[in-house]
Order: structure tokens, then sequence, then C-alpha cells
């Protein structure tokens, strides 16, 4: 959303979130908003919107930013009616230079913040509630209450969107045995992959990362002492496949481990495991891909079985870890990891 239309969007999200606690606010002939275009009244937090239309530049964006602080300070009480000033811009993240801005413009007694439609997000899906959602945007559609979950990828993470929601689909499908949503899944994966096989080995490798990260955290696997039995039992891999493939892929995502777990004490034992090298083997990356699944598949049947929750549970859980755990973004930071853990001799290039 651009321009007034971004405006009234962020109203109505502050609304289902705040209730009457927040109040937008109106531009009245010559005096105009005095730079007030939302209030939260406990808080004492003025906001400030930013849309521009058609383009977000960053130079115009800071330069805003700028001027409308200055009006708010020179038409506002300070502390009495305005403790806190924050710029809402339609940006996917905060940029340094908006961040630096709100350090620079910060007064006494007033603290100055940035928002960028993440940060709206991110608000919308942990506070707003049902009723009010309602109110502001309408009630759900018939048609989509039978979708069942989506999996979003929000925009604060580098996760390949298509790839991640296609792996967790075509996961979810075989989970509930739907033949015709599995067919469906399985045909949007396959594009998924082929239009774009290193983002979807760095989604299944980030899968296959939650769904050990929601069974070990809860107590009921070690990945340093994997038990491989169990696991393709549930996977339905066979031991040629493991072999073939299937370790490429765990130890794979076990190098991404030991990379986001770097100041875990960790036994001699417990080092990084070698990973057989890919390179610009197509062929073997898709292996790589389609075990990743696989595995993925048989640590979320392995949960529910030792958890006793429900198999769509346990995805859910795995998801949530899935974004959690840091991303490594592009093939140039998977290959500048590798040289440090070659570097280290923990592994060849992957």
């Amino acid at each position: 959303m651009r321009g007034e239309g971004f405006q009234r969007l962020f109203d109505g999200v502050m609304r289902t979130v705040h209730g009457r606690n927040y109040r937008n606010t109106a531009s009245l002939g010559n005096l105009g908003d005095q730079g007030c275009d939302g209030y939260l009244f406990e808080e004492r937090t003025v906001f400030a919107c930013y849309g521009p239309d058609p383009y977000f530049r960053i130079k115009e964006a800071v330069a805003k930013m700028r001027a409308d602080l200055a009006v708010a300070v020179r038409h506002l009480e300070i502390p009495g009616f305005m403790q806190k000033w924050i710029f809402v811009v339609n940006y996917p993240g905060t940029h340094p230079l908006l961040i630096n801005e709100a350090i620079s413009g910060s007064v006494d007694g007033l603290e100055c913040e940035v928002w960028s439609r993440t940060d709206i997000v991110d608000l919308l899906m942990a506070d707003a509630r049902r009723q009010p959602l309602v109110s502001e945007f309408g009630s759900i559609p018939k048609e989509a209450k039978s979708v069942g979950r989506a999996y979003v990828v929000p925009e604060s993470t580098q996760l390949p969107r298509r790839c991640a929601e296609a792996a967790i689909r075509l996961i979810r499908a075989r989970l509930k045995c739907e033949r015709s949503n599995y067919r469906s899944a399985l045909s949007y994966w396959s594009k998924s992959v082929a239009a774009d096989p290193f983002g979807a080995l760095v989604a299944q490798t980030q899968l296959l990362l939650g769904s050990m990260a929601a069974m070990a955290m809860a107590g009921y696997l070690n990945p340093e002492k994997l038990q491989v039995g169990p696991l393709l039992r549930e996977a339905e891999m066979s031991r040629s496949t493991w072999r073939a493939d299937g370790q490429r892929a765990w130890n794979l995502m076990m190098v991404v481990l030991h990379s986001v777990d770097d100041h875990i004490q960790r036994k001699d034992d417990d080092a990084a495991p070698d990973v057989d090298p890919i390179g610009d083997d197509l062929e073997k990356l898709i292996a790589t891909v389609v075990c990743g699944n696989r595995l993925a598949l048989g640590l979320i049947r392995l949960y529910s079985r030792k958890s006793g929750q429900f198999e769509t549970e346990c995805l859910d859980e795995a998801w949530e870890w899935m974004l959690r755990i840091p991303v490594m973004a592009t093939r140039e930071e998977y290959q500048r990891r590798a040289a440090e853990l070659k570097a280290t001799g923990l592994l060849d290039t992957i």
C-alpha cells in the first residue's frame, strides 16, 4: 500500500491491536496534522506515516523523516502530549540511515523509532484480536476457510519464500494422507525446485534443521548421537539411499547447526561432520533436496510418536523453528562460510 491507503491500512491494524487506545488523526486546513498521523493515548506515542508512491528512495525518506519530526517537535508538547515519536514506512526493512536519523533526532524527553512494514505485520500477527479484525477488514471468505494452515515466510528473513512454502506444504499433505492435495503439492514443489534449485537446497536444509530443533528442544533427540534406523523407517528411506544422498543432506544440516551454535561448548567427537561436495552437480543437489524433505518427514513422525502430539502440530512447531534459526542467505554466503569451515579443517567445500 502507498500514500493515504498505507496510512488507512496502518490505522486499521493499530485499532485491531490497541482498540480505542489508538486514534487516527485528521488534517485541518492550514493547521495540517501537526506531524501526528496517529496517536496512542496511554503510551503518549505519535506516529508519522510515509508510503511513497511509486518508489521508496532512502534520501527522500530521510528528508521526510527529518521534516515530520521537526513539525511534531514544534507543535506538540514534550513530554506531556508526546513521549515517543515513530516514523512508519511501507518499506520491507528498516534502513540504517533511518535508524541513525532517529537516534540523532531524539531530544530530551522524546524517544524516536522507525517501523517498517515488517514491524507492522509482526504486530498484527502477535497481538491483533479477532473481533476488531472482523470489524476492520471483514469476515473470512468461505472459500478461504477450507484452505487449511497457511505457511507465510516473513519479509524479515532471507529464507527463499516459494521453496520454503512448497517444501512444508508437501510434507503436510503427506502427513494428512490427502491424495489430491499431495499431488497438487508435489507438482508445486517440483516446479519450485526446478525454478530455483539452490534456493530449494537452502529452504530444505532449513526445514530439516527446524524439524530437528523442534524434536531436540523437546528433549527427544540428540542430533550428535543420531540413531539412523528409527529415522529411516519413519522417512521410508532405504539404507542405500541414506548412504548415497540422505547422509549428505543430514550432514549439511549439521554443518549449518554448528555454524549458528558456535558459542556452545562441544565435545571433541561433536565436531561438524564432513559433507560430500555438491559443487555444480545438479543431480546431486536435487537428490540432496529430495532426501532432506524425506528426512524432515521422518523427524516429524518420530517427534509425534514420542510426544503424543498430532503430526501436523509437530510440523507447525518445526516451521516456527525453521523461521527462527538464522538463514545463510546467498550462494556467496554459503561459499564464504564453507571457506571458513575448510580453513578450520572441518570439511571440504560444499
